[in-house]
């Protein structure tokens, strides 16, 4: 009977560990913030040149992120997405960057880039961070 009582409690022990690892206190998201900062392209700035337009947005939280968005399209045109990034994630700190070619729409085209990110795990609070420039 030994034998049988050490398999069970290292059973038990085995899926409490388990548990404990694989489970995140939701609880932790109230007191969590999310900060998102367009490095670049700066909201109301015109890009010097088209063809090579660098994204580049920082992502941190004081606890954790949930899920990343970032949107880019000609301003008004939404179904045009250039840039459709979406990402899950449980890290503290996130960084994108890509460069895109908008040198096929013409001189004075205003663009919006739209970022997000879940405060919460279920997505109840959310960051949104905008920048509009032109090319």
């Amino acid at each position: 009977m030994s034998t049988f009582k050490s398999l069970v409690f290292l059973l038990l022990l085995g899926v409490s560990v388990g548990s404990i690892s694989s489970c995140h206190d939701h609880d932790d998201d109230e007191n969590n913030t999310v900060t998102i900062d367009i490095v670049t392209p700066k909201d109301g700035t015109k890009a010097a040149n088209a063809k090579t337009v660098e994204v580049h947005v920082k992502f941190s939280a004081s606890v954790e992120m949930h899920e990343l968005e970032i949107k880019l399209h000609p301003d008004g045109n939404s179904s045009n997405n250039i840039i459709d990034f979406d990402k899950h994630t449980h890290d503290k700190t996130y960084e994108f960057k890509e460069t895109v070619d908008l040198s096929s729409f013409p001189a004075g085209t205003k663009f919006h880039l739209e970022v997000e990110s879940c405060e919460d795990h279920d997505c109840k609070k959310v960051k949104v961070a905008e920048s509009e420039f032109t090319i």
